[in-house]
């Protein structure tokens, strides 16, 4: 009898360990996402910065091998980051995974790529939006 008391003290004693350990893992897990604001963690900065030139390996035929400007990027779920990819010969922007993209080493700058223009939208109580005459202003630069 005295070696089934031992038996069971010792599984009792190893859940209690356990329960510890999982309650640990919790608090952690809880301090993560206060310190976020309620925001998703994100896992790993991006590889990319805006406005970088990328030779892109995705297996588009269309676009496999030519070189694109990066215009935006979001993370996923998952953390894994996708690019929005400008590509200047059929003037077209393409969503593109990191792993299908390569760094040339060049950075360009905003300007190469927005005038500073805007143009102002009037929209109705409907939902429609007409542009106005005087809608096209410079807009300051941000520095």
């Amino acid at each position: 009898m005295a070696t089934m008391n031992s038996s069971a003290s010792l599984v009792i004693d190893r859940l209690r360990a356990q329960r510890q350990r999982v309650l640990h893992k919790l608090q952690t897990i809880n301090r993560k996402f206060e310190s976020f604001s309620g925001q998703m963690p994100v896992s790993r900065p991006a590889k990319f910065q805006f406005y970088e030139r990328v030779v892109i390996l995705q297996d588009a035929p269309e676009i496999f091998g030519k070189i694109g400007s990066v215009l935006g990027r979001a993370q996923a779920d998952d953390g894994t980051w996708l690019y929005a990819v400008f590509v200047a010969g059929p003037n077209e922007a393409w969503d593109i995974a990191e792993s299908d993209l390569e760094s040339t080493g060049i950075v360009d700058k905003r300007e190469d790529f927005y005038s500073g223009q805007s143009v102002r939208v009037r929209v109705s109580k409907s939902g429609r939006g007409t542009v106005s005459k005087a809608a096209r202003r410079k807009t300051p630069s941000r520095r």
